[in-house]
């Protein structure tokens, strides 16, 4: 299930990234796997036989800039196995702080990150809108909630919080559902397993076998359990409205991965959950704290160690399996699981993270030549949070057309960049950048140059332009960040 995940999340890259205007000819696009020159060298926890459902469901991956440097650092999901776990755990998460040159450093235990337990995914927000990345980690048996007290330092605030949770929680998302300019929390949980009581490997011959082979036991047969929404106090601490707010899975199916996003354009953000081996819910915002759910029903499964897959989007409602072309196709089969995107080295171009089960994570630069012209936008709340998480940014060049929302949490277990990302092909000239925040308020810039990183301010504009760092644009002269109005 995750490795589609991670398919799912690639295709999502290229149709965004790549949903350019016409250009003469296509570039190739090529990656270069650079983890170990990176220095990502911790190893996802995990076994290699994979007995129990708790063993093959770990982890997720993040993109995070914890000391506000403009440089995206990295968290991986560390995962654990039962005989760990009942030993008391492993730490939830691993972080990495960029240095220079595409070095990273390990830096977790400085960072104040000692929690252990048995993590699976990650979803970033500023909670408490202090202008610092916080860092949210789901696990089996309890979650984790760390307030950044400024440059990668950390404090577990979690029982304070009210967030503890239990159960197994998997893909979590913040998302400011009430539009009251602070973050709120859905944690989607997936079945019920008592960890000293464990279903044993192939017992059973309908839950426990696939076509006579023993395999591990669930979901199906095992029981599920309900989802949680938070709602953020604005004090440092949570409620719990999940049954109030209509959201918390009375039917108990088997969640995954919770997306916070506008899908009916009526400025308030919705819910989709993704729920394994059954339906999944579309739960659409009622703008008075509650939810209808007007959901899907999405079945799927596939092998385990699998490779990973790139599609070039026509931009007719085609695609191009473009794996082989991209060097992708070199990477050994891996079991995947959360993938994260994100311009790590500030190029312009979309990098890619990816939690290999039991492996240490592949870091993936993209290093294709003759690429369009792109943007990246960090936006930062005044009214709205001050991670921006719900905002929608809509850019126009020419013909083109292109939004994006700011989401805490995605993908699968995973958290992207929080900036978002545009590619315009030839265009080098952004007609108008419109940006809808959380608190309902817009602004519109105009006529702002391509290949530069903005940060935009609630209510003030442009506030810093930067060149992609491997660019030099004849524009750079030119400093006029645009008008807001």
């Amino acid at each position: 299930m995750g490795s589609i995940c991670t398919v799912l999340a690639l295709l999502f890259l290229v149709v965004s990234s790549l949903a350019q205007g016409t250009e003469p000819a296509l570039p190739v696009p090529r990656f270069e796997d650079v983890s170990k020159l990176a220095g990502l060298t911790v190893p996802h926890n995990s076994t290699p036989e994979k007995r129990y459902i708790l063993e093959s469901m770990s982890g997720g991956v993040g993109f995070i800039d914890c000391d506000n440097d403009g440089k995206l650092d990295i968290i991986t999901v560390n995962g654990s196995s039962v005989d760990r776990y009942r030993q008391g755990g492993d730490l939830m998460i691993t972080l990495y702080r960029q240095q220079s040159d595409l070095k990273f450093r390990e830096i977790t235990q400085e960072a104040g990150l000692t929690r252990k337990g048995w993590g699976m995914g990650v979803a970033v927000a500023d909670f408490d809108n202090d202008g610092w990345q916080d860092i949210y980690v789901t696990g089996y048996g309890g979650n984790v909630l760390y307030r950044n007290l400024g440059n990668c330092k950390f404090e577990d605030v979690t029982e304070k919080a009210g967030l503890r949770v239990g159960g197994f929680s998997t893909g979590a998302a913040w998302g400011d559902f009430d539009r009251d300019g602070y973050v709120d929390l859905f944690v989607p949980r997936y079945v019920y397993v008592d960890s000293n009581k464990l279903p044993v490997f192939g017992s059973d011959d309908k839950t426990c076998k696939f076509r006579g082979i023993p395999v591990q036991c669930g979901p199906w047969g095992l029981p599920g359990e309900s989802d949680f929404l938070f709602r953020n106090r604005g004090d440092g601490t949570f409620e719990d409205v999940s049954k109030k707010a209509g959201v918390d899975d009375p039917n108990h199916y088997f969640g995954m991965q919770g997306i916070w996003a506008d899908y009916d354009n009526d400025g308030w953000p919705d819910l989709y959950v993704a729920d394994d081996a059954g339906p999944n819910y579309l739960y659409h915002n009622k703008h008075d704290g509650t939810f209808e759910d007007v959901g899907l029903l999405v079945k799927g499964g596939v092998p385990y160690r699998q490779p990973v897959l790139l599609f070039r989007n026509h931009r007719d409602r085609t695609f191009e399996d473009v794996t082989a072309l991209s060097g992708l196709d070199k990477l050994p089969l891996e079991s995947r699981r959360g993938a994260a995107f994100g311009d790590v080295n500030n190029d312009g171009k979309i990098d890619i993270l990816i939690l290999n089960v039991g492996q240490p994570p592949t870091l993936l630069i993209n290093r294709t030549a003759g690429t369009g012209h792109a943007a990246l936008f960090k936006l930062i709340g005044t009214k709205s949070n001050k991670a921006a998480v719900g905002a929608r940014v809509t850019v126009k060049s020419g013909e083109l057309m292109q939004f994006d929302e700011v989401r805490g949490g995605g993908s699968y277990l995973s958290q992207n960049d929080l900036r978002l990302h545009f590619g315009f092909g030839q265009r080098s000239i952004m007609d108008t950048v419109e940006v809808s925040w959380p608190s309902g308020k817009k602004d519109v810039i105009q006529d702002l140059a391509t290949d530069f990183i903005y940060t935009i301010v609630e209510g003030e504009g442009v506030k810093k332009k930067e060149p992609f760092a491997s660019n030099t644009p004849a524009s750079l002269s030119s400093n006029k960040p645009g008008l807001a109005k």
